[in-house]
């Protein structure tokens, strides 16, 4: 039987006995830590446990005394948040309804979400739905960081606030080495899944890429996710040997993102976090994506909708050459197109923490 996570993180909880201190800046979430640090750097935090993971007696007993019984969950935030005092309340789950209605149980801070994935239209539906049920209600933040535009027609609808299309706060954080803009090397960015649909789709494609690179003399990486760990369950799959790369942190990533390799992908945030930085990629299923309110059609100047094709390689491999054969001006004119739309970079999130200076001195 498999245990919720909400449940193992409860028999797993953390007690606090001490008051919670003073501090500028509040994650909202656990797993905001990491993009915090990228934007608010060399700065400490407070963090509020969503997902159960702590609790602060200090701020229990309290709420007991001042609150009762009645709303506990609702009243120790309020309490909890009251006692930090910050100026600003930071997340990454940017898909977490319960963020934007924080500003009406505590105004007295800054709200700052900072998206972290390419969404589908279920926090869309679900802001919708609440909006419904609740008319005069608002779903609010100060700030919010998206990808690109197409994200920000779609939250204009359902988050009142300031949107800024800003693109992916680790992903702003990877620096481009220098390198020749002829193209050496290719790299498959796999799905990472293990199901057969995804696997099997995986091992056709990086076929085809092994095919097409000896013909077109590339060098042939395959990269895999993170959390991933496949070389010798994947060369048995393959049935041959490769160079297998695995995706780690933003400096892993610097050390192989360069300018003369060609990234081709199935479904991957990374492939357009790529894109982003001016590299070469091929999207062999760019239209699986929920894109927001944008559709685009089964083919464009950097892709094709391979299953519609069947995973053809005469179809893969001539938007390959394609992509190859662009010169700088051309691909430059491409790729600022559709990351504007998709997801933008903004080189070491210069922009991100310039705004929320100016807007923190505005106030």
């Amino acid at each position: 039987m498999k245990l919720d996570p909400y449940f193992i993180n409860f028999i797993k909880i953390k007690i606090y006995f001490l008051k919670p201190k003073k501090n500028e800046i509040l994650l909202y979430d656990r797993y905001s830590k990491s993009y915090a640090e990228l934007i608010f750097k060399n700065k400490k935090f407070t963090i509020y446990d969503t997902r159960y993971e702590s609790l602060n007696l200090y701020v229990l007993f309290l709420t007991f005394f001042k609150n009762g019984f009645l709303n506990l969950k609702l009243n120790y935030k309020v309490n909890f948040f009251k006692i930090v005092q910050p100026k600003i309340i930071y997340t990454s789950i940017d898909n977490n309804i319960g963020f934007f209605k924080l500003k009406k149980i505590f105004p007295n801070a800054i709200y700052i979400a900072d998206q972290n994935g390419l969404r589908d239209n279920f926090f869309y539906n679900k802001c919708k739905q609440y909006l419904r049920k609740y008319p005069n209600e608002k779903l609010y933040t100060d700030i919010f960081f998206c990808f690109g535009t197409n994200e920000k027609d779609r939250l204009l609808k359902i988050i009142t606030g300031k949107i800024l299309t800003l693109g992916d706060t680790k992903n702003n954080d990877i620096k481009i080495k220098k390198s020749s803009s002829k193209i050496k090397k290719i790299i498959f960015i796999s799905s990472g899944h293990n199901t057969k649909t995804f696997l099997q789709r995986d091992i056709k494609i990086f076929k085809h890429l092994k095919i097409f690179s000896e013909k077109n003399d590339y060098k042939l990486f395959f990269l895999d996710k993170n959390d991933r760990r496949r070389y010798k369950f994947l060369k048995e799959k393959f049935g041959f040997d490769y160079n297998y790369l695995n995706s780690g942190d933003s400096k892993t990533k610097s050390n192989f993102i360069k300018k003369d390799t060609l990234f081709v992908f199935i479904i991957s945030t990374f492939g357009y976090e790529i894109l982003s930085m001016g590299i070469k990629v091929v999207s062999l299923n760019h239209t699986q994506f929920n894109h927001g309110f944008k559709r685009y059609s089964k083919k464009g100047p950097f892709w094709i909708n391979a299953p519609s094709f069947n995973y053809n390689y005469s179809f893969i491999s001539k938007i390959i050459k394609s992509v190859i054969n662009y010169d700088e001006k051309r691909w430059k004119k491409i790729y600022k197109y559709y990351s504007k739309q998709i997801l933008v970079y903004d080189a070491q999130n210069n922009q991100k923490r310039k705004f929320i200076k100016n807007y923190l001195n505005s106030r």
